[in-house]
């Protein structure tokens, strides 16, 4: 028989607490061929063990009616995803002498592997990085370094690691952010009382000139000096807000090591 263009993966089935049963669609010569995959809501994924769930599937019917389901022992937890693939050996067992019979069947299964060999790689391929069609760029990794990050090269063609330790940047960037923030605030508070406190004492002195109209003047500048002050300090204070809004992504980053 034919082997339909099936893709060699059935997902991705999201767990609810209470379904066991999953289909899948396409053609497997043995129940060993499956393999189940399952991520939980942090994205940590891992295989089951054959033990941990039962594959129902017609092997002698397969050609004419593919596929099956499997059955878990425990349900799928509430968020968490499961995959069913194929893992099937790279191998060809038919063999075809020159003195032995030669049935359609051997051979059509013989060439149904074949197709599905191409179909699972091109399901893996399919979950593999790659470059853009237009790009040149060379996707080769370089060895790994420890707590460095990939980047491209001055090119833009090759990928190198960063020369640099990503998470002990971020962590240094996070904390020259938090001081910078804390001497702003610290500047801010000085000026505020220095300033604060040099209106009281000329507002005193203008309580000693018992009125007048040069009183009255050097109060209407003082007033105006007072909410110019506090317009500069709303918008220091604005600046802080900003700066720590920033500050929160920055330990996020350094958190994630990024």
């Amino acid at each position: 028989m034919t082997v339909s263009n099936t893709p060699r993966r059935a997902w991705p089935y999201r767990g609810d607490g209470s379904t066991v049963d999953y289909p899948f669609a396409f053609r497997i010569f043995d129940t060993a061929d499956l393999r189940v995959y399952v991520a939980d809501t942090n994205g940590n994924e891992r295989e089951l063990a054959t033990g941990e769930y039962t594959v129902t599937a017609d092997i002698k019917a397969q050609p004419n009616a593919p596929g099956g389901s499997i059955r878990l022992r425990t349900p799928l937890p509430a968020g968490h995803l499961l995959s069913i693939i194929t893992r099937m050996e790279y191998i060809q067992p038919a063999e075809f002498t020159n003195s032995g019979g030669f049935y359609p069947r051997v051979l059509n299964d013989s060439l149904d592997r074949q197709t599905i060999y191409v179909q699972q790689l091109a399901e893996i391929q399919s979950r593999s990085i790659g470059g853009a069609v237009n790009g040149g760029s060379n996707l080769r990794l370089p060895v790994g370094a420890p707590k460095r990050t990939l980047m491209w090269d001055e090119t833009g063609k090759q990928l190198t690691n960063s020369s640099f330790d990503i998470e002990n940047y971020a962590e240094t960037t996070r904390r020259n952010a938090e001081a910078a923030i804390t001497d702003i605030r610290n500047t801010v508070t000085g000026i505020d009382t220095h300033v604060r406190a040099e209106i009281t004492s000329f507002r005193a002195a203008l309580s000693a000139l018992k009125g007048g109209n040069e009183a009255l003047a050097l109060n209407r500048r003082l007033t105006s000096l007072e909410n110019s002050v506090n317009a500069t300090l709303r918008d220091i204070t604005q600046s802080q807000q900003a700066q720590n809004a920033a500050l929160k992504k920055i330990k996020i980053l350094a958190l994630a090591g990024l």
